[in-house]
């Protein structure tokens, strides 16, 4: 389900997160002037793709693909699908193709194409209410938004120049290492986080998705303007992670997941927010209180 409504909704909520996360890489004291400017540049040149794929229109010679049974017809699709990428070796690619499916609540950022996709599943409850308040539909879908767009400067992101090239050094010897150093102590951080008091969270292994996730609330919380508001983006941040997964599963993530836990998720990104010191009253002793010189700040 996608109207011009939503359209419309979607180009506001873009908006406001791109101005807002604008002004947090001109803010961030750890790059250098020239550093911003590259990656404000970067960031200029992001394309943004809402929806998803056009409706496939069943062809004739599709009937040629049905087999004795589900797993050769399976076979048949794959081996059309790779065969189409192969035939686009050596072709301009096309930034507006979708590698994901609309009915598939996600959204991802593509390096090489230096551009984002929201698809239209994710725009729904819990992530987006047309009808919603503007601060809880930014801390879910806006935080995701977001989230994408820290991408672009994530641990890998960081590596692709602004025209989606692979070029680490595209920046500054001195503002790569000032990086680094905010990756060591967000790994050091994450190294300590664990399940069930026993299993700890890879802080290498999910390093960039943490660092979107830091990048991503700080984004949005700077476009709150009382308490209430942060207190709406923390809750539909908070509610949006709120999951149910059987402890086996759980573990076996630990060792293959990009992503950190969702427990991780929402508690490890907000005990790093100072507003959330403030909105709630955090202090020394409580769960989930973290010395100030240990706090993480992405930008």
């Amino acid at each position: 389900y996608y109207t011009d409504e939503y359209k419309k909704a979607m180009s506001e909520l873009e908006s406001d997160i791109k101005k807002a996360y604008i002004d947090m890489i001109n803010q961030a004291d750890w790059l250098s002037e020239e550093g911003r400017t590259l990656f404000v540049k970067k960031f200029d040149n992001i394309s943004f793709y809402f929806g998803g794929q056009e409706e496939y229109k069943h062809k004739a010679s599709d009937a040629e693909l049905i087999g004795r049974n589900l797993f050769e017809t399976n076979m048949n699709f794959e081996k059309r699908k790779y065969q189409k990428m192969l035939d686009k070796i050596g072709t301009v690619p096309d930034n507006s193709e979708w590698n994901m499916a609309s009915q598939t609540v996600n959204a991802y950022y593509e390096p090489s194409a230096n551009s984002i996709y929201i698809t239209r599943a994710i725009m729904h409850s819990p992530f987006y209410d047309i009808d919603g308040d503007y601060y809880s539909n930014m801390g879910a879908l806006g935080e995701v938004i977001a989230h994408e767009l820290s991408h672009a400067f994530d641990s890998m992101g960081v590596k692709f120049n602004a025209d989606g090239v692979y070029d680490p050094e595209w920046i500054d010897k001195s503002d790569r290492e000032a990086y680094e150093e905010i990756q060591k102590k967000a790994i050091a951080f994450y190294d300590e986080q664990t399940l069930l008091d026993v299993y700890h969270v890879d802080g290498e292994q999910t390093l960039g998705e943490n660092l979107a996730d830091l990048g991503a609330i700080q984004c949005v919380l700077s476009l709150a303007k009382t308490d209430e508001d942060k207190k709406k983006i923390f809750e539909s941040y908070a509610n949006v992670w709120s999951s149910l997964y059987e402890n086996t599963f759980i573990i076996e993530a630990l060792e293959s997941d990009s992503h950190s836990p969702d427990l991780v998720r929402a508690n490890a990104v907000l005990m790093n927010m100072e507003d959330f010191y403030e909105v709630y009253g955090v202090k020394e002793g409580d769960g989930m209180y973290v010395v100030p010189e240990n706090r993480l700040k992405r930008w």
